[in-house]
C-alpha cells in the first residue's frame, strides 16, 4: 500500500512530462525490491550496489527514512544490508549496524555472488518462494491446503492470458476443463518431473520450513 503512493514522491524531471521518483521513496523501493527478490527469485550483487550507489551519491533524509523503515517493518532487514555493505564496499549508514557473525557473513556472500548480477530465478529459489508462501499462514497446515489450491485452480483473469490456455478467453464457463487440462498435462504429463515438485511443495516437511524460517530471521525478516 505504502509504493501505492508514489505519484506523491514524483517531481518533474526537466520539461515536458518526465517524472523521477524522490530519492528517500526510490531508496525504501530498493530496499523492499532486494527484500522480494531475497525471500523469492533470488538476489544478485546488483541489489546492494544500487544501495551503495544512492548512499554515496544522494542526499537522504535519514530521520525520515528511520521512521519509514519502523513503519514498514523494515528496520532490522536494512540494519543488516547496512551492515553487508559496510563490509563489501566501505559504505556507511547512519544506523547501529548489527554485529554480524563471519559464519552468516560467508553464506551471505556466497548466496549473493552466486546469484550473479540480479539473481538467478531457478529451482531453488522457487522452492523458497513456495515454502515462503505456506511459512507465512499462522497454520501451515491451512497453508498448506491454500498453496495446493492455489497452484491447481488458478483464476480465470490469471489463465485466460497464459498461450496454453487461450481457449478460455471469453469463455469463463471452460474454466473447470482448464483446470484439469492444467493438473493433468501440464503439470503431470508435460512437466513432469518440475510440475510435480511444485504440487510436493505443499507436503515439504517442517523442518525445511523451519529452516527457512531461520535463514530469513537472520536477515531481520
Amino acid at each position: 500500500v505504502f509504493f501505492d503512493a508514489a505519484w506523491d514522491y514524483a517531481k518533474p524531471a526537466g520539461e515536458g512530462t518526465r517524472y523521477e521518483l524522490a530519492w528517500n521513496f526510490h531508496f525504501l523501493f530498493l530496499l523492499f525490491h532486494l527484500k522480494k527478490h531475497l525471500i523469492n527469485s533470488g538476489v544478485g550483487f546488483r541489489q546492494f550496489m544500487d544501495l551503495a550507489v544512492v548512499i554515496c551519491r544522494c542526499e537522504l533524509d535519514w530521520s525520515w527514512l528511520d521512521a519509514q523503515l519502523d513503519r514498514l517493518g523494515l528496520k532490522d532487514f536494512a540494519r543488516v544490508c547496512f551492515a553487508l555493505l559496510n563490509r563489501w564496499f566501505g559504505v556507511d549508514a547512519p544506523f547501529a549496524l548489527p554485529e554480524l557473525t563471519e559464519t552468516f557473513c560467508d553464506e551471505a556472500a556466497e548466496k549473493i555472488f552466486a546469484g550473479g548480477v540480479f539473481g538467478y530465478d531457478d529451482e531453488a529459489n522457487r522452492d523458497n518462494a513456495r515454502m515462503q508462501s505456506i511459512n507465512s499462514g499462522n497454520r501451515r497446515l491451512s497453508a498448506r491446503i491454500r498453496y495446493l489450491l492455489s497452484v491447481c485452480f488458478l483464476p480465470y483473469d490469471a489463465m485466460r492470458v497464459v498461450p496454453a490456455y487461450a481457449f478460455l478467453d471469453g469463455r469463463p464457463w471452460l474454466l473447470p476443463a482448464a483446470w484439469v487440462y492444467r493438473l493433468f498435462y501440464k503439470l503431470g504429463k508435460k512437466r513432469g518431473e518440475a510440475g510435480m515438485r511444485m504440487l510436493k511443495t505443499a507436503f515439504v516437511s517442517d523442518e525445511a520450513l523451519d529452516a527457512r524460517q531461520r535463514e530469513l530471521a537472520k536477515w531481520g525478516l
